[in-house]
């Protein structure tokens, strides 16, 4: 048998559905807040940043997509980071939060 009483399962079972909620609701707002920066950015920016950081392609099959040695691909991704970090600078500005 349980040491827990039927309460005690049900109080802790509320508590963890809490939590999840919670979870759920920040991993919502950093969702926005990503979406909105990368809004904020060519389209050119967004697909490659998105192919490297979310789908997590290598450098060496970007340079099979873009037809560009892996300097070149490097430069980008800096540049293409620099313009999301650059934009988030503003939002933060904007929002009185920078």
């Amino acid at each position: 048998m349980s040491d827990l009483s039927e309460q005690q399962v049900m109080m802790a079972d509320a508590a963890a559905g809490g939590r999840v909620e919670h979870e759920e609701q920040q991993q919502k707002k950093v969702r926005e807040a990503v979406d909105s920066l990368l809004g904020a950015v060519s389209e050119a920016d967004r697909i490659l940043l998105m192919l490297k950081e979310v789908e997590g392609l290598s450098l060496k099959e970007l340079e099979k997509i873009y037809k560009v040695n892996e300097n070149a691909l490097k430069v980008r991704l800096f540049r293409a980071r620099q313009r999301v970090l650059k934009a988030f600078g503003a939002a933060g500005k904007r929002d009185g939060t920078g």
